[in-house]
């Protein structure tokens, strides 16, 4: 508490959250400071922390004169929640890290990278807001909600930058043949359409942004050239003009480049070719019709050894950059990088945070439970890997882990409520400067 305090000016984040209730019975900055210290504690559902606020776990966090809400009245909250203030405070956090030159000569290579990847949230088999999208999942109909998520990627300690809700486009009603059941089909946006919103907000500091295949569009390196930046982006479909271009390439040439990685017993054969992407949306002699692009193949070979016997993996990786200056070496490696927000960020939240569990389903509530989540994730972040010393040494060792620290954070609200109820010391002491 005192090191976010100190270095994040927490409580001036709590003072600066607002809602839009006609009746405060409770203060909003109550209100914040319980979700996001249940984020931390990795509190499951809203009956899971109905009891802690019961039990006074989170009485240690306020003074004696605080009024302590109900569960309903935070999920009522929620629904009216201020989420401009919410997102400027968000901002003024990663403004704060990079400051403290927590991004300083770059995430890869001297580049400041950050990988844009969605995921599903909130998601529901009975209930459905005006923001839902319809999900079939082993023939049943579910209701949820999409998040594009843009995160710093290429050092250990990786932050969300800033995330954007899906909206609906379509819906329309589907009658099941077997049970005559009406079942509402609902569209949301693409990923494409949201990672725009992401594009123009971004950093000015972030060098290149990275996505998988579903961004391989002319529209996408166009948008992220005219943001100012580059663009590295993996390609899967083998139908594409631009791959069978490089597979011309490759047959008829040996490799352009090739190197050994000896760390990790790799060896790496790269063939590239310089192209065109074109906007199928637009005319033959339109303006911005063809975007400029380097395309990359890579074929790694992985030597393992098992009991004695030596094995070799093959791998095949096409990537497209907009940017011919970056080496293929460094291309391959943010390639591989991009992986971190799926198994850092997504995996974290959604194992351990309860990221696809549904609070209260309400577009407002929903957006504003998930900047507090990223929020949570990135304060996280930064008082183990950059406040504890040995911390990161000792993560990598898989001798000291996050859940070991959120077990610490119980241990230490247990503690406290214990010396206030012996009156050592008094309650609301977490927040003195």
């Amino acid at each position: 508490m005192r090191y976010i305090n100190k270095v994040y000016h927490f409580h001036e984040i709590v003072k600066k959250q607002k809602d839009f209730r006609k009746r405060h019975n409770h203060e909003t900055a109550t209100i914040f400071t319980i979700v996001f210290w249940s984020i931390v504690l990795r509190v499951e559902s809203f009956n899971k922390l109905e009891d802690m606020l019961e039990y006074g776990v989170f009485n240690p966090l306020f003074k004696r004169s605080t009024k302590i809400p109900s569960v309903d009245a935070i999920s009522e909250a929620l629904t009216k929640w201020d989420t401009s203030a919410l997102k400027e405070c968000f901002k003024g956090i990663i403004g704060i890290l990079f400051e403290n030159k927590t991004f300083e000569n770059g995430t890869i290579d001297g580049y400041s990278v950050c990988a844009f990847d969605g995921t599903n949230v909130h998601t529901s088999g009975k209930k459905k807001c005006s923001e839902c999208a319809t999900m079939k999942i082993k023939g049943k109909y579910y209701y949820g909600h999409k998040s594009i998520v843009a995160m710093t990627i290429g050092k250990e300690m990786n932050y969300v930058l800033n995330q954007v809700n899906l909206e609906v486009k379509s819906e329309r009603t589907e009658i099941n043949k077997k049970t005559y059941e009406e079942n509402i089909i609902t569209k949301s946006e693409g990923e494409q359409t949201g990672a725009k919103t992401l594009i123009k907000e971004l950093p000015e500091w972030i060098d290149i942004i990275v996505g998988d295949s579903l961004y391989f569009t002319a529209p996408f390196f166009k948008e992220v050239l005219e943001s100012g930046k580059q663009a590295v982006v993996r390609l899967e479909d083998k139908t594409r003009k631009v791959y069978k271009e490089l597979m011309k390439h490759v047959q008829k040439d040996t490799c352009d480049i090739e190197w050994e990685n000896k760390e990790e017993s790799t060896h790496v054969s790269c063939w590239y070719i310089d192209t065109v992407i074109e906007d199928s949306e637009l005319k033959k002699g339109e303006a911005g019709k063809y975007t400029q692009i380097r395309v990359y193949k890579f074929i790694e070979v992985i030597e393992t050894k098992i009991k004695g016997k030596i094995n070799y993996e093959f791998k095949e990786i096409i990537v497209g950059t907009t940017d011919k200056s970056i080496s293929a070496k460094t291309i391959l490696k943010i390639i591989h990088e991009r992986w971190y927000i799926e198994n850092t960020c997504f995996n974290q939240l959604k194992s351990y945070c309860n990221l696809e569990h549904c609070y209260r389903h309400d577009p407002t509530a929903i957006e504003t439970m998930l900047m507090i989540m990223y929020m949570v994730y990135n304060l996280v972040q930064a008082f183990l890997f950059k406040r504890l010393k040995n911390f990161k040494e000792e993560f990598r060792k898989n001798k000291e882990t996050i859940s070991w620290f959120i077990e610490a954070v119980k241990y230490a609200l247990v503690t406290i409520d214990l010396l206030i109820d012996l009156k050592l010391v008094e309650r609301g002491f977490l927040y003195n400067e």
